[in-house]
């Protein structure tokens, strides 16, 4: 990987402030041939020290500092298992018998993608950062971050005979909030501060061009859903007899009394493509750490 980088800052009366970056990057896990291996990464960020207006000297004097920021950039992701996902490679290992010897063989074993390129993340954020009364920090961020041409390998049918390519498909988007707030004191020589965070975010699959849905193992990523959820069948309750067995529809196992009796789907049901499994996100609805610090001063 390659990459040139640049950035500009600029801060008047250390009240205003601006920066602007540039990234571009090279990947030789994108083709060349195709233009696919350079992107060109902007971002840029604004702060307001309002503190420091004359306006607001005295008019809140709990607030020792005060400062209302927001930034928006786009980044690029290249990190992916395969080193030349755009080539095809053959994959030692597939040895053959022929004329009563055993000969070393080699093989396709995945597809390829030449036009596999950046998956692209955007990111906006508008965030406040407090001082009050010069021992407590508050800092509080929303923010917004869509990922788009996502790196994922898109199913194929098993009679193809190769594993997936590797296809810039699909986006998805995480949504959230962090705030934090650390307490600084001292008792005697010692000084020491305490930080609380708090924090959510929600994600959710908003394309998934070509596919409804795709799977990996108990994975599912499907539109309108956070990625990579797990699934399974909705259970209803437990079969309490053989006769509780009897009179239920039939289901993919042969079930005894006592295990879980999963829901099923009429025939009607299935042509209106209603759904049995049960999406649980993997994302934890909300964040939370406390971390305390402490450490000692000596005086000469």
């Amino acid at each position: 990987m390659a990459g040139f980088y640049g950035r500009l800052n600029y801060v008047y009366k250390d009240k205003y402030l601006l920066e602007v970056n540039g990234r571009y990057d090279g990947s030789s896990r994108f083709s060349q041939a195709l233009n696919q291996q350079w992107g060109f990464f902007p971002s840029a960020s604004a702060g307001w020290v309002f503190t420091n207006e004359s306006f607001f000297a005295n008019a809140v004097p709990v607030i020792k500092f005060g400062k209302i920021r927001a930034s928006y950039g786009v980044l690029g992701n290249q990190a992916v298992n395969d080193n030349y996902p755009f080539a095809s490679t053959y994959t030692s290992g597939t040895d053959y018998y022929f004329n009563n010897t055993i000969n070393q063989g080699f093989a396709l074993t995945d597809a390829a993608n030449a036009g596999t390129t950046w998956e692209k993340s955007t990111q906006m954020d508008i965030g406040l950062d407090l001082v009050l009364a010069k021992r407590l920090s508050i800092t509080a961020d929303y923010y917004s971050r869509q990922i788009s041409d996502i790196l994922l390998k898109k199913p194929i049918p098993s009679y193809v005979g190769l594993g997936p390519a590797l296809v810039n498909l699909g986006k998805m988007e995480n949504r959230g909030w962090e705030f934090s707030a650390t307490y600084r004191n001292k008792i005697g020589k010692l000084k020491y501060d305490v930080t609380a965070v708090l924090a959510d975010v929600k994600n959710q699959v908003l394309e998934l061009p070509g596919v409804p849905y795709l799977d990996e193992g108990l994975l599912r990523s499907a539109v309108g859903n956070p990625l990579r959820s797990y699934f399974g069948y909705k259970a209803i309750g437990f079969y309490q007899s053989k006769e509780d067995i009897t009179s239920s529809p039939p289901t993919f196992f042969t079930p005894n009394p006592g295990d879980i009796n999963m829901l099923t789907l009429t025939e009607t049901e299935r042509l209106m493509q209603m759904t049995v499994l049960l999406l649980v996100t993997a994302f934890p609805v909300m964040n939370t750490a406390s971390i305390s610090i402490w450490h000692m001063v000596f005086s000469t």
